[in-house]
């Protein structure tokens, strides 16, 4: 099962949109278009346990969630997205088309590797969708391992405004959870004007893990102020 869900990940993110068909249930019995912000469907296919790709360069920043009941959504880089309903459980999947030689090579795989990036706020937009504080006026980070298999403990690169890059330990995260990693916002971060702070969130930024996707792993966030 793992190795087919491994196929289907690699195969899609590099002909996301072409016709994905059960080998043995009847045809897509309705299919749909709507508009998705990849956050909002990135939170929505993690917490039904589906299988998500995200914005890749390989095929002009499309993305897609396969979830488990076997429905579909595949968005273009315009975040345009097809909405195939399946009768059927998530098994026996074939593509139809030109597998190419990643697609085939995937099918060797028993496990898919971890694969760790900054998740943001649910039904939140970046880059404000970054921005979860604690009451202390601290920066959460949460790093997510949307993996098949567990990541080994890493670090998580924060750059505030101009500043220099800072580094912060990232504990082993099992696949499918994720940690959140308590970070002090500097002062000097907040325009004075604006009283906005931007940063950059780097997930791995050591490159100690190996993951499924290494185009995923940056993020830009933006705060404004915390009033008590």
């Amino acid at each position: 099962m793992r190795a087919t869900t491994a196929f289907l990940t690699a195969a899609a993110v590099l002909m996301c949109g072409w016709m994905v068909q059960n080998a043995e249930a009847a045809p897509i019995a309705t299919q749909k278009t709507a508009t998705y912000d990849p956050a909002v469907l990135l939170f929505m296919c993690l917490a039904s346990g589906g299988t998500w790709s995200p914005p890749s360069t390989e095929c002009n920043g499309c993305f897609y969630c396969v979830f488990p009941d076997g429905t579909l959504i595949a968005c273009d880089g315009d975040h345009k997205c097809s909405i195939s309903e399946k009768g059927a459980p998530l098994t026996g999947y074939r593509l139809f088309g030109e597998m190419t030689k990643v697609a085939l090579a995937a099918q060797n795989l028993a496990q898919a590797p971890a694969d760790l990036v900054a998740l943001p706020t649910p039904a939140t937009f970046s880059p404000e969708g970054f921005c979860r504080r604690n009451d202390q006026g601290q920066l959460l980070v949460n790093v997510y391992n949307q993996g098949r298999t567990d990541a080994a403990a890493s670090k998580l690169r924060v750059i505030f405004g101009s500043a220099d890059p800072v580094d912060f330990d990232t504990p082993a995260i099992a696949a499918g959870t994720g940690t959140d990693v308590v970070i002090d916002i500097p002062d000097e971060c907040f325009d004075q004007n604006t009283l906005q702070c931007s940063f950059t969130l780097g997930v791995d930024a050591t490159n100690v893990v190996a993951e499924w996707h290494e185009t995923n792993n940056n993020a830009e966030g933006l705060c404004g102020p915390q009033f008590e």
